[in-house]
C-alpha cells in the first residue's frame, strides 16, 4: 500500500521511496528510513521526512513554486524590456511638435453658456420703442357689430392728407362717386361733409353685410374718381378702413348731424381761427338751409331719410342751427 504524508509547508522535501519486508511493520523505523528494493515479497513505500532529520536530503523547489518563480520572471523581463523600449525611443522635434494642430480647450461638465448683452445693437430683439407703432386714431380691426336696419351710422373715411379735397375738382368727384353708389347694397347717404383729410357721413342701411359692401363700392369709386381728376393711373387715397358709429337714440342722431354740417366751423374754432359770416354754409357739405336752420335733406345726390330716428326723431331735440359750434354749448 502507497501513502503519503502531508507537507506542512511549501518547502518541505519528499524522500525517496523505500521497500518494506512483509513481517516489518510500517511504524518501524526501516519503515520510515529511506526505501530499497528487497525483491518480489517486499513492497515499496513513499515517506515524507521531517526537514530536522539528519540525513534529509538538501532542498527543492516543488512544482507550484516553480511555476511561481516563472511568473517572477516573466513579469521582470517584461518591466525591463518596456524600460528599455521607453528608453531607445527617438525624441521627437521641436519641428515636428510645432506642426501639429492645437487641440481646442476642453469645455468644463456642468457649465452652461451665457448670453451676453449687446447693447451696442440697434435692431432685433425685445426692447422700448420696437415694433409696429401703436397710435390711438387708428380703426382697430374687429368685427364689426350687427347693424339693426332702423339705426342710422355715423361713418368716418379718413384719406390722404396730401390730396386738396377742398377743391372744386376733387370735391366734385368725391359728389359724383356719392350719387353713383346711391342705394347700391341697401345703403343711402344722407348727409356729408369734405374736411382736409377726411369724410364724414351719415348714413342708412338695411344690415351689417349691407353696410360693409355699401362702402367698399363708394370706396372704390371714390378712389377712381379721386386719381381720374389728378391725372394719375392709381396711387393712395384711403389710409385706414372706415369708422362707424352706431346712433341709437334721437340726440345722438342730431348731434351726429350738427357735427357733420358743421365740422368746418369746429376745426377753425380747434385752430383758434375767426369764424365765418352769420349764416355762413360750408359749400362743401350737404347742408340746405332754411332760415337759420338745416333741413333734414341735403344737397343732390343725397338720399332721403326713412328712419324714423334719421326723419322725424331727431327733430325732438330742435333742429341743427346754421352758426352753430358742434361740441361747444
Amino acid at each position: 500500500m502507497r501513502s503519503t504524508w502531508p507537507t506542512r509547508s511549501p518547502w518541505e522535501t519528499r524522500a525517496p521511496t523505500q521497500t518494506i519486508a512483509r513481517d516489518q511493520k510500517p511504524c518501524s523505523p526501516i519503515a520510515v528510513g529511506h526505501s530499497t528494493d528487497v525483491g518480489q515479497k517486499g513492497r515499496r513505500v513513499q515517506s515524507v521526512l521531517p526537514t530536522s532529520f539528519a540525513h534529509a536530503p538538501p532542498l527543492t523547489r516543488s512544482i507550484a513554486d516553480r511555476k511561481r518563480l516563472s511568473k517572477g520572471k516573466n513579469l521582470l523581463n517584461f518591466l525591463i524590456s518596456a524600460v528599455f523600449k521607453t528608453m531607445s525611443r527617438p525624441v521627437q522635434t521641436r519641428h515636428r511638435a510645432e506642426s501639429r494642430r492645437p487641440k481646442a480647450p476642453r469645455r468644463r461638465r456642468g457649465r452652461r453658456d451665457r448670453q451676453l448683452h449687446l447693447d451696442s445693437l440697434r435692431h432685433g430683439g425685445r426692447r422700448e420703442g420696437a415694433g409696429r407703432p401703436k397710435s390711438s386714431d387708428r380703426v382697430v380691426h374687429d368685427e364689426r357689430p350687427v347693424l339693426p336696419s332702423y339705426v342710422p351710422v355715423h361713418v368716418t373715411m379718413r384719406m390722404d392728407r396730401r390730396l386738396r379735397l377742398r377743391s372744386g375738382r376733387l370735391y366734385g368727384a368725391i359728389v359724383r362717386a356719392i350719387g353713383a353708389a346711391q342705394g347700391r347694397f341697401g345703403m343711402r347717404v344722407l348727409h356729408w361733409s369734405v374736411q382736409h383729410g377726411h369724410v364724414h357721413m351719415v348714413v342708412e342701411a338695411s344690415h351689417r353685410r349691407s353696410l360693409s359692401r355699401g362702402m367698399q363700392g363708394l370706396s372704390i369709386r371714390v378712389s377712381k374718381g379721386i386719381n381720374r381728376a389728378m391725372g394719375r393711373a392709381r396711387g393712395r387715397v384711403f389710409v385706414d378702413r372706415y369708422h362707424a358709429v352706431q346712433l341709437r337714440t334721437p340726440r345722438q342722431v342730431r348731434a351726429a348731424m350738427a357735427y357733420v354740417l358743421n365740422n368746418r366751423r369746429r376745426h377753425l374754432q380747434k385752430l383758434g381761427k375767426a369764424q365765418p359770416a352769420h349764416g355762413w354754409v360750408d359749400p362743401f357739405c350737404s347742408g340746405l338751409r332754411k332760415g337759420a336752420v338745416f333741413l333734414s335733406k341735403g344737397r343732390t345726390p343725397s338720399a332721403a331719410p326713412r328712419t324714423w330716428l334719421a326723419g322725424v326723431g331727431w327733430k325732438r331735440h330742435r333742429l341743427v342751427r346754421v352758426n352753430e359750434v358742434p361740441g361747444i354749448p
